[in-house]
């Protein structure tokens, strides 16, 4: 289960570091 507030912050990550969210997602999924 994702919290909103983890999802919010991955993103944001996502549009500072595209690499890093990349991998995160893979873990994450």
């Amino acid at each position: 289960m994702h919290d909103t507030w983890e999802l919010v912050a991955v993103a944001a990550k996502c549009f500072l570091m595209f690499h890093e969210c990349y991998f995160e997602a893979l873990e994450k999924a």
